[in-house]
C-alpha cells in the first residue's frame, strides 16, 4: 500500500505557476495501514483526503451538502440510472464530509423517487392533498435530432409533487412545522425552485438548467427532468452548452420540446396531475383569503372611532392603520372641507416609487404654478425611515409621528 503526499499544495502550485517550473513534487511512501478502515479492509481502492481547502472554507465539504453535490452534478450521479438497474457500477464510493465521524456509502447514479401516480394509493398517504406525493416518470428511447439525424438525445422526465421531493431529498428546505430533530446543515438547504426543473446533460452529467427555455415557473417546479445529448459542445469548465453550434443547439431544444409536449404534457396522467395542482392552488388561495378576512375583521374591531364636525358637515371614520388609509382620509377631508386644503392641487398619484403625490402650488414671489411633492406616511419616523430629499417637498401628511425630540430629520439625495 502506498501513500502519496503533496505538502503545502497551495504554495507549491503558486510557485510552479509563477516561475513556469515543473509541477510540485509528490512524495510516495510504502505503508502497512492507511488509517482508514474502509480501505484497509478492501482488496483495492483509493482514499482522497482534503485538508485546508479554500482557506479552510468548510461549507463546500460539509457532509450532507457534499453528498448532495456528488449525486446531482458529478459522474457518480449520472442520470443514466433512470434507464435500468443493470447498468455497471464501477466501484463503491464512501464519503466522510466535515461534521461526521464515519463515512457514508453513496449509491451510484442520480436519485429518483419511486413512482406512484395512482391516486387511490396516494390518498392513503395524504387524503387532503394526494397530488403532493405524485411521482410519474417518462424515459425515452434514443431520439433523432430534427434536421441532424446523425445526432441523438435521450430524455428522462420525472414529474413529482413537493412532498414526494422532500421525502426523498433531505437537502430541500422544509415547510410547516419545524423538524423534531434539528438538521445540522440547515443553512445549505435549498428550495424546490432553486434546484428542480429541466437540465441539459452530456455524459449523463447535468450541465445547466434550462427552465425558461421549456416552461413557465408554475410548471417546472414540479419537474425533475434531464435531456442528454453527446453532441453538446461544452465550455472549458463544463458549466454551459453554449459552445454548441447555434443551429444544432436550437434543433436539440426543439426536438426535446416536441417530445415533452407529445409524450408528457399531453398525457392523461400529467393532465390529471396538473388539474389537481390547479384545484389545490385555488383551495389554498381561498384558505389564505379566509384567514385574511378573519385577521382584518379582528383588527377592525380594535380600531378607534373618530368623529369630525365643522360648518354643518361631519365625518365618522376609524383610525387608519396604513398609508393607504391616510390617503383615503385625506381624500375625504379635502372633499368635505376644501377651503382648508387649497394647497392640495393634485395632478398625479404614484405610490410605487418616489413621492406619493405630485401637486401644483404657487411660487411665493411670482404666483406661477410650480410642481412639488407631497409625501404620505402613516407614522412619520426619524430620517432612517424618510428616504427622500427635501428639494421638491411641499408637505408631509401623516397620521402620527415617532420623531425623536433630540434628533433632527435630514433629507437624503
Amino acid at each position: 500500500m502506498w501513500r502519496a503526499t503533496l505538502s503545502n499544495p497551495r504554495r507549491a502550485l503558486n510557485l510552479a505557476v509563477r516561475h513556469k517550473g515543473e509541477p510540485p513534487a509528490v512524495d510516495f511512501s510504502e505503508i502497512d495501514k492507511s488509517g482508514f478502515p474502509l480501505l484497509d479492509d478492501a482488496a483495492s481502492g483509493t482514499v482522497v483526503e482534503v485538508r485546508g481547502y479554500d482557506n479552510n472554507n468548510w461549507n463546500a465539504f460539509a457532509h450532507a451538502p457534499l453528498i448532495d453535490y456528488i449525486r446531482w452534478f458529478t459522474a457518480w450521479g449520472r442520470v443514466h440510472s433512470a434507464w435500468g438497474e443493470g447498468l455497471p457500477i464501477p466501484c463503491t464510493l464512501s464519503v466522510r464530509g466535515i461534521g461526521e465521524q464515519s463515512a457514508e456509502q453513496v449509491l451510484y447514479g442520480h436519485p429518483f423517487p419511486p413512482e406512484n401516480w395512482d391516486f387511490r394509493n396516494l390518498r392513503a398517504k395524504d387524503e387532503r392533498r394526494p397530488e403532493n406525493y405524485f411521482v410519474r416518470r417518462w424515459v425515452s428511447d434514443p431520439i433523432k435530432v430534427q434536421g441532424f439525424p446523425e445526432h441523438e438525445l435521450l430524455i428522462v422526465f420525472s414529474v413529482e409533487g413537493d412532498s414526494a421531493k422532500r421525502e426523498h431529498n433531505i437537502m430541500l428546505k422544509r415547510v410547516g412545522r419545524p423538524e423534531t430533530k434539528p438538521f445540522p446543515y440547515e443553512s445549505a438547504r435549498y428550495t424546490v425552485s432553486e434546484r428542480y426543473g429541466i437540465y441539459v446533460c452530456r455524459d449523463f452529467i447535468p450541465i445547466e438548467r434550462k427552465n425558461e427555455r421549456f416552461a413557465d415557473r408554475s410548471e417546472w417546479t414540479k419537474w425533475h427532468a434531464f435531456i442528454n445529448c453527446q453532441s453538446f459542445h461544452l465550455t472549458a469548465n463544463r458549466a454551459s452548452v453554449e459552445n454548441t453550434p447555434a443551429d444544432l443547439l436550437q434543433a436539440i431544444y426543439k426536438t426535446g420540446e416536441e417530445y415533452i409536449l407529445q409524450h408528457v404534457l399531453q398525457s392523461e396522467d400529467y393532465e390529471d396531475f396538473a388539474r389537481r395542482i390547479e384545484l389545490e392552488a385555488g383551495r389554498r388561495k381561498a384558505e389564505r383569503e379566509k384567514k385574511d378576512v378573519d385577521r382584518r375583521y379582528k383588527a377592525y374591531k380594535t380600531k378607534k372611532p373618530f368623529n369630525l364636525s365643522s360648518n354643518g358637515k361631519s365625518l365618522e371614520f376609524l383610525e387608519p392603520r396604513t398609508e393607504q388609509g391616510v390617503l383615503w382620509l385625506l381624500g375625504q377631508l379635502t372633499h368635505l372641507w376644501p377651503e382648508h386644503f387649497s394647497w392640495l392641487n393634485v395632478v398625479d398619484l404614484d405610490s410605487h416609487f418616489g413621492y406619493d403625490l405630485l401637486v401644483l402650488q404657487k411660487h411665493h414671489l411670482t404666483d406661477a404654478q410650480e410642481p412639488a411633492f407631497v409625501e404620505l406616511k402613516h407614522n412619520l419616523r426619524d430620517s432612517a425611515d424618510f428616504n427622500h430629499s427635501f428639494d421638491y417637498l411641499s408637505r408631509i401628511v401623516c397620521w402620527e409621528t415617532s420623531l425623536r425630540e433630540d434628533r433632527g430629520t435630514q433629507g437624503h439625495s
